[in-house]
């Protein structure tokens, strides 16, 4: 959009001087349609949306640092998360025990080990449900150490342990990256990670294209935060951890993470629903810009700026608005410009071929000026609640009442002589019955592309999972 606004406003302005003997009017025109061509209300309503999410996470204990974390939240498909402090805390109680052979000696066994006089929070715990074996007799230990990130004892005639399944000792994780996210994707729990590891096994997962969110609280998982797409730290965290994650979970409770991720995709698939709004308005602007621009015999633009106000006001700002705050479930899914130019482009294309033709037979009937408009404002107006019909499905009676809103506001242009005056709007009396022609006939492309795209169908039932 920005390459075209300076080709087009030199058109524009060209044009407009050879239809206007005044200077004045031929700027007020090209300004016109400049600012039509520009989706400046959405950009507001973005952070608007950013920025009312931000509170709502801050109603459930969680601190948003910096806005466009709510929007990586909705593209997050792996989480990491540190386990000490993240998920457990300092009150340990032995729940189960499931051996995985039926042969070993198992309770014996952490029976013997919770006997250490020097135990630390988990023998105690264990201590508690398996007392120490008769027979068993220590032969040698070592102790717990954060550098080795592990403790061991042998006993007399009794230390080996069956196969314990998937974990895997991260001293044992390949440098090589290619084979680090292989292993990754097969495996999902890993013991003993260093900060350096933590930080390589991020960067791994995003070289397989994964968005990865990373939870932690310790000094140990800072590399890893700043390098994942989004950090997440715990509020019980270290200041430094804190320091370098997008979001905070306040209260410390992992359990918050599941709506947390539900508020980034509610807002992200608002803003792609919006952006369809907005970037048809610049698809149809920048179209009549050009065509009107283009012709033989240069005409007039077709709206003075008041009437995209109107058009702005009545079927894409304010609605947008509630459209942005309102509740959706749908999942994330990639493509977001794709999608939205692949309605607004086809969309744009057909509100401004409607629009102009009306334009067009307005004025070669020899209306004046102002019919002329008001005939190409109302086709507009009407295809542009068209659009927002179309993508408010599935209709519920919050969006059902915001639809008739919209065209309350559009009737009640005309019956008051002071908002008609204002507006410098004049009800084209004798060519009425063409201009809702051409408005119903545009309707039923808009309707017909809707239908042969396949979206009435994505709106209602989403993506696999999506609701």
């Amino acid at each position: 959009m920005t390459w075209a606004i300076v080709p087009v406003a030199v058109l524009m302005l060209v044009s407009q001087l050879h239809v206007h003997d005044s200077v004045r009017d031929a700027l007020t025109e090209t300004v016109a349609a400049l600012v039509g061509m520009v989706p400046q209300d959405l950009v507001l309503l973005t952070s608007v949306a950013f920025g009312v999410a931000a509170v709502t996470l801050a109603r459930r204990r969680v601190l948003v640092q910096q806005l466009p974390a709510v929007e990586g939240l909705a593209r997050v498909d792996v989480v990491c998360f540190d386990k000490t402090g993240t998920l457990t805390d300092g009150t340990i109680v032995f729940d189960t025990l499931i051996p995985l052979d039926g042969q070993a000696p198992a309770g014996a066994a952490l029976g013997a080990l919770a006997g250490d006089e020097n135990q630390n929070a988990t023998l105690a715990a264990i201590a508690q449900v398996f007392p120490p074996p008769a027979g068993w007799v220590r032969q040698a230990a070592v102790p717990f150490s954060s550098a080795r990130k592990w403790s061991a004892a042998s006993f007399t005639g009794h230390a080996g342990l069956p196969q314990a399944g998937d974990p895997v000792d991260a001293r044992d994780l390949p440098e090589d990256p290619d084979a680090l996210s292989a292993l990754l994707e097969e495996r999902s729990v890993f013991g003993r990670v260093t900060p350096h590891q933590k930080q390589a096994m991020v960067r791994a997962m995003q070289a397989r294209g994964h968005t990865v969110a990373m939870t932690g609280d310790g000094v140990n998982d800072v590399l890893a935060l700043k390098l994942a797409d989004l950090g997440i730290a715990m509020g019980s965290g270290a200041p430094a951890t804190k320091a370098v994650a997008e979001l905070v979970l306040l209260d410390g409770t992992f359990a918050t993470l599941p709506g947390v991720v539900a508020e980034g995709r509610r807002v992200t698939a608002n803003i792609e629903r919006v952006a369809n709004l907005f970037i048809t308005k610049t698809v149809w602007a920048t179209l009549l810009a050009v065509a009107v621009g283009t012709m033989l015999l240069p005409y007039p633009y077709p709206y003075l700026p008041r009437h995209l106000t109107i058009i702005d006001s009545v079927a894409i700002g304010v609605p947008s608005f509630f459209l942005a705050l309102a509740p959706n479930p749908r999942r994330y899914r990639p493509g977001f410009t794709r999608r939205v130019l692949r309605f607004a482009i086809p969309a744009g294309a057909i509100v401004a071929a409607a629009t102009f033709s009306a334009y067009y037979l307005a004025r070669v009937s020899g209306l004046p000026l102002a019919q002329q408009r008001t005939t190409a404002t109302l086709v507009t107006l009407t295809l542009s609640v068209c659009v927002l019909a179309l993508l408010a499905t599935p209709l519920t009676w919050p969006r059902i009442a915001l639809l008739g809103g919209a065209v309350a506001a559009t009737v009640l242009l005309f019956p008051v002589p002071a908002i008609r005056s204002f507006y410098a709007l004049e009800l084209p009396h004798g060519e009425i019955g063409v201009t809702l022609l051409i408005a119903g006939l545009g309707g039923t492309a808009l309707a017909g592309f809707w239908m042969l795209s396949g979206r009435p169908a994505r709106a209602a039932h989403g993506p696999p999972g999506g609701g």
